[in-house]
């Protein structure tokens, strides 16, 4: 890989690519206290993302997932009760849940966002965060 140089530091080049992004809307059937518990509880995690072999819901927080690909990682980067929860994963990239509990219905906007390097193929990484997006809204009863 070839370098630039920014001062007097070596700076990589960048690498080609896109950003993919996916978003919804989902209106939950289910309280509000069990859609904080989907985002930010093990059980929940689980039950839209992957199996969980280790886990930290605090900001900064790792979580390891397996599968059956090998597992990965991932970390809450944000945990804003009940304003926003962003996670971030190795497979999905960041996922932005931003909460709307002030008045009924409660709605959840979910964006995910992945940089897929040229190399690797961008249709399987859409159709991970399209499969995503469908088990939260799974899990939240919205079966729109």
């Amino acid at each position: 890989m070839g370098k630039q140089w920014v001062g007097f530091q070596a700076v990589a080049k960048p690498v080609p690519g896109r950003t993919i992004v996916e978003s919804a809307v989902i209106v939950p059937m289910i309280g509000d206290a069990e859609v904080v518990a989907l985002l930010t509880t093990r059980a929940g995690i689980e039950r839209w993302i992957a199996p969980v072999s280790e886990f930290s819901n605090r900001p900064g927080g790792t979580i390891a997932f397996a599968s059956d690909a090998g597992g990965f990682g991932g970390s809450f980067t944000r945990i804003d009760i009940p304003r926003r929860v962003v996670l971030v994963t190795d497979a999905h990239g960041e996922i932005d849940v931003r909460l709307q509990m002030k008045r009924p219905p409660t709605e959840l906007t979910v964006t995910i966002t992945r940089f897929v390097p040229s190399t690797e193929d961008a249709d399987i990484v859409v159709g991970l965060m399209q499969g995503t997006i469908a088990a939260l809204r799974k899990g939240c009863g919205d079966v729109r």
